[in-house]
């Protein structure tokens, strides 16, 4: 190979790492751009080796997974685990990497998400770049947290945060403070949840991710209805709103919480404005879960019959964590008025959820 094909091989190896890069940190457009070039590069040269070859295509499947299409990454992937033998260990780090990304993103299967990932940390030592290390380590904590494995969480993000704050990395440093602090909170330790919450604030406000700071806000807002603290709730979920005036969680929250301080005039607002989006995205789901919310307080006339109609929706959609949550709201209202057999229904109806949410964890 001439010095000109030679030049041509380290363009491309640079393009590729670039594109990598771009790929792991969720940088769409950056992403879209190199690959645009590396396509082009790659069509000027009749032989750049069999690993540049395997490379790319590897790439191209974490490319595929950051746009969304798994279709396509389902068919890359099965050509990719017949290649193995011919990967390095970079390659093979990328692979478990993005097949971990691939369990969590298309279908949720977190446990062998978390396989997958644990199985790139073994070649950790062999990668260069180290926001690509502290990302396996986010994703992973990431995970873990969907899992409800709090400890296990906090150890990773942890690691992640280390490595991103030492680099530099401010829009992670933000994220992995919001992870944290999430995690201590679903640990009831409130008092470190808030602070670490303050912390992602203060740095995604150094930021111009408008979504960063709209979940800090978002996060602060949950932290406080939680704990029954309304009015300081309120103030952060309007802030979230804000910045993001569709943002539905922080909607349904600012509607729970007005409720909670019957002050039903703005929490009807909210409702309309809530019912109004979920219409506009055809989001059942949270349809009914506004009006279970308007249930309870606003029309307690239609309660039994607005709750039996919405469980049932969510047991025939196997959304058990919200069967979970509505059950036992309606079986302690029936006891309260001295239907104990009803009550035992929707007891029993708990009880089943919160067995197939264990199920459904154990097989994930």
């Amino acid at each position: 190979m001439g010095t000109g094909g030679v030049n041509k091989t380290e363009t491309i190896e640079k393009t590729l790492s670039s594109w990598q890069l771009a790929i792991i940190d969720r940088e769409t457009s950056e992403a879209d751009h190199l690959k645009e070039e590396i396509d082009a590069l790659l069509s000027t040269l009749k032989h750049t080796g069999n690993i540049i070859h395997t490379k790319y295509h590897l790439l191209n499947y974490g490319y595929l997974l950051l746009k969304g299409n798994f279709k396509l990454a389902n068919d890359i992937l099965d050509t990719l685990s017949d290649q193995t033998n011919q990967f390095n260990q970079e390659l093979y780090f990328l692979f478990h990497f993005f097949k971990g990304l691939h369990f969590k993103l298309e279908d949720e299967r977190y446990v062998k998400a978390i396989e997958e990932f644990q199985k790139a940390e073994n070649f950790t030592e062999f990668i260069k770049n180290d926001s690509i290390v502290a990302e396996l380590y986010y994703q992973t904590g990431t995970v873990f947290y969907e899992r409800i494995k709090n400890f296990d969480s906090f150890i990773y993000i942890q690691k992640a945060h280390e490595i991103f704050s030492k680099i530099g990395y401010t829009e992670r440093i933000a994220g992995c403070e919001m992870l944290i602090g999430l995690n201590c909170m679903d640990m009831h330790q409130y008092e470190e949840a808030e602070r670490r919450f303050y912390l992602a604030l203060k740095a995604a406000n150094k930021t111009e991710n408008t979504s960063l700071k709209t979940l800090a806000y978002h996060d602060l807002g949950l932290l406080y209805g939680q704990q029954n603290l309304s009015k300081a709730a309120i103030r952060w979920l309007t802030e979230a709103v804000k910045l993001q005036e569709d943002y539905f969680k922080s909607s349904f929250l600012l509607f729970r919480e007005y409720c909670k301080l019957n002050e039903l005039e703005k929490a009807k607002e909210w409702y309309v404005k809530g019912i109004k989006r979920c219409k506009e995205v055809n989001d059942q789901d949270n349809l009914i879960r506004f009006e279970l919310l308007y249930a309870m307080y606003m029309d307690t006339s239609q309660f039994e019959t607005t709750f039996i109609k919405g469980i049932q929706h969510f047991y025939k959609t196997k959304l058990w964590q919200y069967v979970k949550e509505y059950s036992v709201i309606l079986a302690q209202h029936y006891r309260d008025h001295g239907k104990v057999q009803e009550a035992i229904k929707y007891y029993d109806l708990f009880i089943e959820a919160d067995q197939k949410i264990i199920e459904s964890e154990a097989l994930k």
